[in-house]
This record gives C-alpha cells, sequence and structure tokens, in this order.
C-alpha cells in the first residue's frame, strides 16, 4: 500500500510541468528557499568565503578576488604536489559505449540482494575534485580554506565538460552544456555535504575507496570549521559533531552561487539553461548560463541525486537509442551499390528471402545487419536492468508505506533530500505519473514506433526486446527477420509483399533428383544473438553427440543454374529450407566468426592469462577443452565446404579454386572501412578483431615458415586451435603452481616432528 499524503507544507503549482526537469527545478526552488531562510537562521551570514581572507601555509594569501582567476598551482591548500582537480580522472565524460554504473558495491545504499539501486552517469564517475582528496585536514582551519579548494575544483569541472562536450555532440553542444554543468554543480553540492551516493572504487591493498576517504576528511574539515565557529553561532551546530550535516548543508547554502560562477567560467557566451530560470522565471540566462543578477538559475541541487541521476540516465539512454537506430538504419537498410535494400537480423536479404518458401538469401551485404543487430540487443538488454533497477528504487523511496515517518522535532536535521521527498510525494506518489515526464524528455520525443516508441511506465516484461507495441526496449523493425513473403525494392524504398497464402517465389526451387551428386555437411547450430550464441555453446560442451546440436545439409551442385545447399528435416511435411551454395557458405561464414568472437572475448580472454583469478578455475578447464572440441568441428566443416566448392565447374580456367575462395573472403570480410566507418560501424568492430587474430599467422606465412598454402579461415582455425592449446597449458601451469605451494605446507605435516619439539604452528594460509 502507497504512502498516505501528508498535507503539502506549501502550495506549489504543478500545472506548467512538462517533464522531469521542470519538476526538479520546481520543488528544488521552493526547498532552496526554504533551506537558505534556516541557514541565515544559523549561520548569521558567517560561512560565506572569501578569497581575501584564504591564508595558505606559511602565512601565504592570494590576491585573486574573482573565482575564474584561481590558478590551480597557487590557488589551493594542496601541498602534495597534485593539486589538478582533473588528475587521474578519465578525459571520457560522454559517450555511447561506455555507460552508467550501477555496481552495488560502488553505490552507496544499494544491495547485492535488493533489486533496486541508483546508476551513477558517466559523467559523474569521473568528476574533477582530486584536489580535494589531497588536501590535509590540518590544512582546512576556517569556511574561507575550504572555499577556495572548492571553486578550483568547480572550475576544472566546468572546464573539461565545456571541451568534451563539444567534443562529443558538436551541434546541440550550446543547448545542452548548462543542463550538463548543473548537474556537476548539484554532485559538487551533495560531496559538500556527505550526500554523495558514489564512492568509486578502491586501489590495490586499500580497505577504502577514494570517495570514503574524502567522506573522512570532509568531515574533518567541518570539525575545524566547526571548532573555530564565531560563539554566536557554533551552538547551533552542537547538535551533529560527527557528520555535521546541518554545518555542511548551511556552508552549501552560503556559497553555492560562487561555486555556479566558478563551474559556468568556460561557458560559451550563448549557453542558455534549458528554461527561463531568472527573473522570478521570466528571463533566460543572460550569458555563459549565469542570470545577470547573483541569483543561480538552477535548483538541481535541491533534488536529491537519485532522482537527478534517474533523469540523467533517461535523457542519455533516449540520445544514445537515437543515434544507434540511426546506425541500424545504415547497416540494415540504406543503400547498396545505389539501390534500396531491406535486411534482416539474420543478415538474410529480405528482397530474395521468402521464409514461407524456405528460401534464404544472403548478399547486398546483410551481413552488417547480422552484426550490428545482437549488440544492439545486447545494449538494451544491459539498459532494461538498469532502468528497472532505478524504477523499484523510486517506488521504495516515495511510494512503498515502509517509508519511515520524519520525525517533527526541529532540533534533528533534515536534509535536502528528505524535504524534497516529502513535497514530492503529494502530487507524484506514483512512479508511473513520474515516468510519463520521463517520457518527455526532448531526446525521447519523436522515436517512431518501428524504431521503438518511448513509453516507460509500460510493462518491462522479459518479451519486451521482440515486442514492437513494447516500445521502449523493442529491438526496432530493423532487426526483425524478413517478412514472411518477401519484399519488393524500387526506387529508393522497399515494401513486403501480401501475407496471403500466395507468396511469389524469388527464383526457381531446385528439386534434386535422387541420383544427383551432392555434399553432405553437417554444422553445428549456431544462434544469433549473444544470448542464443551463449545458449548452444553452452549445450555444445555439456553434450557435444547430441544430434539436436546440429543440422544436416546436402548441397548439390549440376551447373550454375541448378545448385543448392537444402536443410535436412525429419519430417516430408516441414518445409525444407533452401539457400544457393553461395549464401550457404557466407551464412557458415558469418556465423563462424561470431562464435570465434564470443569465444574470444566472454570466455577465453581471462582464461588465457596466468596471472587471472580464472587461473586454475574449472570453468575455466571447461571451457579451453570445450573450445578445442569446438575448433576440431569447425575444421570438419570447412573441410567439407572447400571440397564442395571445389566441385564448381564455371571457376575460370587457371584459376585454382583456393585462389577464388580467399578472393571471395577478401571481398566480403576484409575491412576497408573509413575513420568513422569504424567508429560506428559495428561488423567493423568485428573483422578488427579477426585481422588482429590473423596478423601474427600472416607474419608467419610472410616469413617463409609456412609451408602449407592457407586460405583466410583456415589460418583463423589454425589460430584458434593455438588458442585452444595455449589456453589448456595455461591452466595446466595453474595447476602445477598451486601443486608447488600446497606441497611444502604437506610435508612438513607428513614429517614427524622431533621429540624434543612442540608440533609446529598451523601455517598462515595463503
Amino acid at each position: 500500500m502507497g504512502r498516505p499524503k501528508r498535507a503539502p507544507t506549501a502550495t506549489i503549482d504543478y500545472t506548467n510541468v512538462n517533464n522531469a526537469k521542470d519538476l526538479f527545478d520546481l520543488i528544488g526552488k521552493y526547498i532552496q528557499q526554504k533551506v537558505h531562510g534556516e541557514a541565515l537562521e544559523h549561520s548569521k551570514s558567517k560561512l560565506h568565503g572569501l578569497l581575501s581572507q584564504v591564508e595558505f601555509s606559511k602565512n601565504e594569501k592570494t590576491y585573486v578576488i574573482k573565482a575564474c582567476d584561481i590558478n590551480k598551482d597557487y590557488e589551493t591548500n594542496v601541498t602534495s604536489g597534485h593539486s589538478n582537480p582533473c588528475e587521474d580522472r578519465s578525459k571520457d565524460r560522454f559517450s555511447d559505449t561506455e555507460g552508467a554504473q550501477c555496481d552495488y558495491r560502488k553505490i552507496r545504499g544499494s544491495h547485492k540482494t535488493s533489486n533496486d539501486g541508483a546508476c551513477a552517469p558517466l559523467r559523474r564517475l569521473h568528476l574533477c575534485d582530486q584536489n580535494l582528496e589531497q588536501i590535509e585536514p590540518h590544512q582546512i582551519k576556517n569556511t574561507h580554506n575550504l572555499y577556495v579548494d572548492v571553486l578550483l575544483a568547480a572550475k576544472h569541472e566546468g572546464q573539461m565538460l565545456v571541451n568534451k562536450l563539444q567534443e562529443y555532440d558538436k551541434d546541440n553542444y550550446e543547448s545542452r552544456i548548462c543542463t550538463a554543468l548543473a548537474r556537476s554543480f548539484a554532485d559538487i553540492g551533495d560531496i559538500i555535504r556527505g550526500k554523495d551516493l558514489y564512492r568509486g572504487n578502491k586501489k590495490k591493498n586499500q580497505t577504502e575507496t577514494e570517495r570514503d576517504k574524502l567522506e573522512g576528511k570532509l568531515q574533518s574539515f567541518f570539525k575545524n570549521i566547526h571548532d573555530n565557529l564565531h560563539d554566536s553561532i557554533k551552538s547551533n551546530y552542537n547538535n551533529d559533531t560527527t557528520n555535521y550535516f546541518q554545518l555542511r548543508e548551511d556552508w552549501w547554502d552560503a556559497n553555492r552561487l560562487d561555486v555556479w560562477k566558478a563551474i559556468t567560467c568556460d561557458a560559451p557566451e550563448d549557453a542558455k539553461y534549458f528554461r527561463d530560470a531568472c527573473s522570478e522565471g521570466t528571463t533566460s540566462t543572460h550569458k555563459q548560463c549565469r542570470c545577470a543578477t547573483n541569483y543561480v538559475p538552477t535548483y538541481f541541487d535541491y533534488v536529491p541525486q537519485y532522482l537527478r541521476w534517474f533523469e540523467e540516465w533517461a535523457e542519455d539512454f533516449c540520445r544514445i537509442k537515437r543515434r544507434k537506430l540511426q546506425n541500424l538504419e545504415k547497416e540494415c537498410r540504406g543503400q547498396f551499390d545505389d539501390k534500396p535494400r531491406y535486411c534482416s537480423r539474420n543478415g538474410y536479404d529480405c528482397e530474395k528471402t521468402v521464409r514461407a518458401r524456405g528460401e534464404l538469401c544472403m548478399g547486398n551485404r546483410c551481413i552488417d545487419c547480422l552484426y550490428a543487430c545482437p549488440r544492439y540487443e545486447k545494449w538494451l538488454a544491459n539498459q532494461k536492468q538498469e532502468f528497472l533497477k532505478q524504477k523499484e528504487k523510486y517506488a521504495k523511496e516515495i511510494s512503498n508505506s515502509v517509508r519511515k515517518k520524519r520525525s517533527t522535532n526541529n532540533n534533528i536535521y533534515k536534509g535536502y533530500d528528505t524535504q524534497f521527498y516529502d513535497e514530492l510525494q503529494n502530487e507524484y506518489g506514483r512512479v508511473n505519473k513520474f515516468l510519463i515526464l520521463l517520457n518527455n524528455e526532448t531526446e525521447c520525443k519523436g522515436i517512431t514506433n518501428k524504431e521503438g516508441k518511448i513509453d516507460f511506465k509500460e510493462d518491462h516484461d522479459k518479451d519486451n526486446n521482440t515486442v514492437k507495441e513494447k516500445g521502449t526496449f523493442y529491438r526496432s523493425d530493423y532487426c526483425e527477420p524478413c517478412p514472411l513473403c518477401g519484399v519488393q525494392c524500387s526506387g529508393t524504398t522497399c515494401t513486403p509483399h501480401p501475407e496471403d497464402g500466395n507468396c511469389p517465389s524469388i527464383y526457381k526451387i531446385y528439386k534434386p533428383d535422387p541420383n544427383d551428386p551432392s555434399t553432405d555437411i553437417t554444422i553445428l547450430s549456431s544462434g544469433d544473438g549473444n544470448d542464443d550464441i551463449k545458449k548452444k555453446l553452452d549445450d555444445f560442451c555439456k553434450k557435444s553427440n547430441n544430434n539436436s546440436l546440429y543440422e544436416k545439409w546436402k548441397c548439390y551442385y549440376k551447373d550454375a543454374q541448378k545448385e543448392a545447399c537444402i536443410l535436412q528435416t525429419s519430417s516430408d511435411t516441414d518445409v525444407k529450407k533452401q539457400k544457393s551454395y553461395n549464401d550457404f557458405f557466407y551464412y557458415w561464414v558469418a556465423h563462424m566468426l561470431k562464435d570465434s568472437i564470443y569465444w574470444e572475448t566472454q570466455k577465453l580472454e581471462k582464461c588465457l592469462k596466468n596471472k587471472s583469478k580464472k587461473c586454475g578455475n574449472q570453468q575455466c578447464k571447461d571451457d579451453c577443452e570445450c573450445f578445442q572440441r569446438w575448433v576440431g568441428q569447425k575444421k570438419t566443416e570447412w573441410t567439407n565446404i572447400k571440397e564442395h566448392f571445389g566441385k564448381q565447374t564455371d571457376i575460370p580456367p587457371g584459376f585454382p579454386p583456393d585462389a577464388l575462395l580467399e578472393q571471395v573472403l577478401e571481398l566480403e570480410f576484409s575491412n576497408q572501412n573509413t575513420v568513422e566507418d569504424k567508429k560506428n560501424n559495428v561488423s567493423a568492430r568485428e573483422i578488427d578483431l579477426i585481422n588482429k587474430m590473423l596478423k601474427e599467422d600472416k607474419t608467419t606465412a610472410a616469413d617463409g615458415t609456412d609451408s602449407q598454402k592457407k586460405n583466410t579461415i583456415d589460418k583463423l582455425l589454425q589460430h584458434e586451435l593455438t588458442d585452444a592449446q595455449k589456453c589448456k597449458k595455461t591452466q595446466e601451469e595453474c595447476e602445477n603452481q598451486k601443486k608447488q605451494k600446497e606441497q611444502p605446507k604437506d610435508m612438513s605435516r607428513a614429517l614427524d616432528p622431533p621429540a624434543d619439539r612442540r608440533p609446529a604452528s598451523p601455517t598462515v594460509e595463503e
């Protein structure tokens, strides 16, 4: 049952709220005004920092009077030589490939056994506040000393965001930068006030993360500030002499305007905040994301961090989804040889494929779609899990009756986040109402039904990925199989044929005579997406002799017009899938490469490293042995495929089949992409990995040490076999190392101790 609504403490007009950001600033403004009044009563304006009052070690002072003029080498308390706020911080702040951090171990308040939690955005993970981590507690004696280093961190964080957003999204940079700055501004506020949820990583041999250490230092900083407060206000902060939450809240209130000025130092002149935020909401920001008067235009710093991150996650999801859809359209539709094409997620050319008749055809460079769709679907699946995690947290934070009733004792600190939730639940106590606001984010509008229309409030079950009506995490029409009756392409468009039971035949079905010569080719069934590939390979590892894991094909060749590969079925009533040998060949190669990449990246990478935690792991032993069996199976399949290739009689005279085969492979699978293609083209990144694996073999051949003439696939399979042997050898070496470590301990136990000695104490476990 939801939490009963409490009477509003103020009248807030929600009629002009169109999206989550509007809501945040509306409630945030009310909370800020309330907190500001209370802070003035507590602090009597004695917490405001002044650069003119800063005094560093050895009584040094600064003559800088503006936040934008402070220098990391001079205006800082840091004496360790590491005063650059962005030192050791990754420069990737915006990305289509790197995402949010949702690991429960790195987010305060998240638990391993819980399904809910916050997700820190990429922008937050590398926030520039390293200088604060370098300050020693004794160096902060008063509000002014802390003030200068907070300004320094804000200034450099702003610089970094300005530069990196311009690189990442130059076309929309000016319309986005103020919001990005407001988000980091609020995160800095949370760090100062002890509300930051991001814990970060632990360094080697450390028991605390750098973020946890910083929180400990901040408590010490504010203890020193508290100890040196004027007697007229000191007693106002005596209720909390451990975390100093109230003092920290009031310190932020006193200095937030100057922190905003610092973080916007490098903002472009024409950059505007997303709404009219100045002059009581009647005018836009004047320049550099600032109001003409001394007011901070954003109130994000009075919105709970989890909610801000959730909204930022939704915006990033929609933006990246748009970009990925543009790439999918290029890979699965678009033009090829100046003609329109329509490809399926399986890599089939839908203009020549009629599934209802079992006619399957590859070509038109549809292999691009075969590689692009699984990656997109995997990304969507990960995004759905992150969404559900955050959605569940909203329900618990706001709607659930488990939320404890707030104390009415005025002496107990009530943080801005608590006050925000108390207001939010009056109007947006149910999660679906909030999710509607996320749907209205600018980036989430305009995505079509065929692409997967955004509706965060829909029921997100396990079938979302394939259900068009549940569009948010739908894989899009681009990643669907071919229409049952195929498509007809003309001009610039392709249109599906009607599914009226009378599908056109794209080419003449080959009906072999009983005595027609054929080649039997049995291949291991392969999946298309990562989950399919994983399941089929896992099944192969567990029961490699099971007939259900294999597909039996017969390939025929009489002449160029009378040839086909036909899938053998157990029933005469089944529609037998039929491919030309050309399509069968491409199908096998494409899926062999996909499986190979899965082995390389998902199973063997860590097992090949002697120092990995996987070293000597039973799972690694099993994977290494299974991989060797898989390579053997692929070698057998490839031998039969090559055999049938050589039976073709239309190969030009004097042109050996092996030479033609090599040319075909290079034409279809070589990577001739531009720099931009390599960045965006999924198959290009896959083939880069294949080329990397083959490089060593090509070098060997160039040295003359490879006496046997091999084509690309032969070399790849040989490379895979070498990896399989190396994998097994690594695990054997690990096992031997473990035995050697255990041997002295075992021997000492086996020896009888001398009569005049006590039994040796147990050795410390290694």
